[in-house]
């Protein structure tokens, strides 16, 4: 490189430098205002400082322009416009020439100092050094600056037909993306056209030529593809272009809501419940291919490791409706201790990971259960028939959890002996007022034990810090077809039966965990926090790490005893028969464990809010054809329920649909009399009960009041 000897070791101080400036990666001007002790300081053309060691100096020299003079800034100037003009007088041939001197086949690096002794000789001075600095920076296609250092890469031949290549290539790319864009423009125009007669009123008359855009809206809308965060595809871009084609100067409709609005057309007096299937993919039927290996009856890959448990007295306990039953249980005793098996249907042996089955059981996650149908995990010739613990006399495949009611008087437990797979016949499908029953006045020694079993499992809720509850009612709407009959079921929730099952489930769960925990399993965990700081509950969710579930008193929690329904369940089955089998069942991969773990984290929550907008949505259908009839109402006496801005809300019977009520000063005024009451313990009333009429607004957006009717 040219350099003179002035600008070598510490006599820099006070001149005018050309160098890659630090921090930015281009050639500069600038004036040495000190140099001592290996540290220079200086000051760009641009008015930037720099402190900069001897060293990187040297190597980011690229010339030495001479003292600065009594005025630096000045002269610093003038050397700029210096370098300007000469680089301006150089001929773009003669960056030509330089290129096809200096060039070869792979990229190279120059100095600077070189190439200006190639293009000018080898007393090329310092101006005319900078001038062809600042030119090679500016012809990016055959010379780039190195960063930190005075040289050039001057580009090869190879290196320019590659680029040349990939600039063809990005222009065709860009021109097929602008053509695609302008017919996707166009198709959106179109069928704009169609739709907005239909959505401004003006016209009803569905044109099939809309069935296809209506079918790609409710694909792209689809709820399994918002629990995956999947990309939008070519579906979502045509659903967006259409719906700012429909937007003019408003804006834009949210895909859902178009879905909405065309579905009102396209199934004209179809019902809510209907439509908010169709929009969120919840299809009751499956594709072919999973009904097809649901029909299929493979070998059980644990067949040689399943205990028999034939002659044990199993039974299940559900609604006398139910079709799927995915838990059994058998209560035993043995040396005077009393035991119970719980017997979880196994369909993680059933149906094998990534299959057609898995794979939509994973996208759907969870069985909804809706007053005008089921919308299914898993198809029903599986979770119906052949995996349902049904006593039709076949033996059925279960994942066995087996307890022993220990711990003492003042500290009961249930206590996990084992887990195991097993094969057994369930010996009686039995409803829950039949149990309840059978628990009031037990007669037979199989209702004996399961009293003792439910005084044990009361016992252990009790230490756990669950309040005592009485049994409450609850109703669920039947509804036939879209509406045309409405049946109301009413039963009691909370009884003796049903805590049972709850109890053992829950018991399930957390025993599951601290297995899976303790023997390092990957499981997918149930977890709570502590309330707010209102005392409001936090919503639980899903996640592969062992944290508390507040609700389960502090303890590890983890969904297990319901692998037909919820996939979270199917899920944690197939991990713990993995352990059980030494991997004859295969665990599901880590990565895998993840990316469902996050999809599922608040389905459950969501599932939940769905089934409430149904049942309210069938209950305003219900009330509305009764509007002359007078109704039941309770108003809870809480804050929650008198407090605020916002009309107070009853629960209406007999539908089981909160309402506000009003006028609103006629029903605080007497929830505030009722409050001044006391029953014989002096407590004042929880409830205050109201004869009410119903006006529903609307029931396709659930709206509705509840009218207070004087006593």
């Amino acid at each position: 490189m040219i350099r003179s000897a002035a600008v070598a070791g510490t006599g820099r101080a006070g001149r005018i430098v050309d160098l890659v400036e630090p921090g930015r990666d281009r050639l500069e001007l600038a004036w040495v205002r000190e140099e001592s002790k290996g540290k220079v300081r200086l000051r760009t053309a641009g008015g930037r400082e720099h402190s900069l060691s001897s060293k990187a100096l040297d190597e980011a020299l690229v010339a030495d322009h001479g003292p600065a003079g009594n005025d630096p800034p000045v002269a610093l100037a003038r050397r700029a416009v210096e370098v300007e003009t000469q680089r301006a007088a150089l001929a773009a041939e003669e960056l030509d020439l330089l290129w096809e001197s200096t060039a070869a086949d792979d990229d190279r690096r120059r100095p600077l100092a070189d190439l200006a002794a190639e293009l000018f000789g080898a007393n090329a001075s310092p101006t005319r050094i900078s001038a062809l600095g600042r030119a090679l920076e500016s012809d990016g296609d055959r010379f780039a600056l190195v960063p930190r250092t005075a040289a050039f890469t001057v580009f090869g031949r190879r290196t320019r037909e590659a680029r040349r290549r990939r600039t063809e290539e990005a222009l065709r790319a860009r021109e097929e993306e602008e053509r695609r864009d302008a017919e996707l423009a166009a198709e959106a125009r179109r069928i704009a056209a169609l739709a907005r007669p239909l959505l401004d009123g003006s016209s009803d008359a569905w044109p099939a030529e809309l069935d296809p855009f209506l079918e790609r809206l409710l694909d792209a809308g689809r709820l399994d593809r918002e629990r995956f965060d999947e990309p939008p595809g070519e579906e979502e871009r045509l659903v967006r272009a259409v719906a700012d084609a429909l937007a003019l100067d408003g804006d834009a409709p949210p895909p859902r809501a178009l879905a909405d609005r065309l579905l009102r057309v396209r199934h004209p007096g179809a019902s809510r419940t209907f439509r908010t299937r169709r929009i969120l993919g919840l299809d009751p039927t499956f594709p072919a291919d999973v009904e097809a290996a649901a029909g299929a009856e493979p070998p059980d890959p644990l067949a040689a490791l399943r205990e028999d448990l034939g002659d044990l007295p199993a039974f299940a306990i559900d609604d006398p409706w139910t079709r799927l039953r995915d838990d059994a249980l058998a209560v035993v005793e043995d040396g005077g201790a009393l035991e119970v098996l719980v017997l979880v249907a196994d369909g993680a042996a059933a149906i094998p990971h990534d299959d057609p089955i898995d794979r939509a059981a994973q996208r759907r996650a969870v069985t909804h259960y809706w007053p005008d149908g089921v919308v299914p995990m898993l198809p029903p010739a599986l979770a119906e028939q052949r995996l349902s613990l049904d006593a039709d006399g076949r033996p059925r495949n279960v994942l066995a959890a087996h307890f022993r009611c220990g711990g003492r008087a003042d500290a009961p437990r249930l206590e996990l002996l084992r887990l195991f797979p097993a094969r057994v016949r369930i010996a009686a499908n039995r409803g829950y007022d039949e149990v309840d029953a059978a628990l009031r006045e037990p007669r037979a020694p199989d209702d004996e034990r399961l009293a003792r079993l439910w005084t044990h499992l009361a016992a252990v809720r009790r230490a756990r810090g669950v309040p005592e509850e009485p049994p409450r009612p609850e109703v669920r709407l039947v509804v036939e077809g879209d509406g045309e009959h409405i049946e109301i079921r009413e039963l009691l929730a909370g009884t003796p039966a049903r805590r049972v099952i709850e109890e053992l489930a829950l018991a399930t769960g957390m025993a599951a965990a601290r297995w899976a925990l303790e023997r390092g399993v990957p499981l997918v965990y149930r977890v709570q926090d502590a309330p707010r700081d209102d005392g409001g509950p936090r919503r639980a969710t899903y996640t592969l790490t062992p944290d508390p579930h507040h609700a389960m008193g502090g303890a590890l929690y983890a969904h297990v005893t319901s692998p037909l329904r919820r996939y979270a369940d199917l899920l944690n089955q197939r991990q713990i028969l993995a352990r059980l089998s030494g991997g004859v069942l295969p665990p599901v991969p880590q990565v895998e464990l993840q990316r469902v773990t996050l999809a599922l984290r608040d389905v459950l929550d969501r599932a939940r809010d769905l089934e409430r907008e149904a049942h309210r949505y069938w209950a305003l259908r219900w009330l509305a054809a009764r509007p002359e009839d007078v109704f039941d109402a309770e108003l809870r006496l809480d804050p929650q329920s008198l407090g605020g801005a916002r009309s107070p809300r009853a629960l209406v019977r007999p539908v089981s649909v909160l309402l506000p009520v009003e006028p609103a000063d006629a029903v605080l005024d007497r929830a505030h009399a009722a409050l001044g009451r006391r029953d014989a313990s002096g407590a004042p009333p929880a409830v205050l009960p109201l004869r009410v009429r119903v006006e529903v607004l609307d029931a396709e957006t659930l709206s509705a009041r509840a009218v207070l009717l004087d006593d």
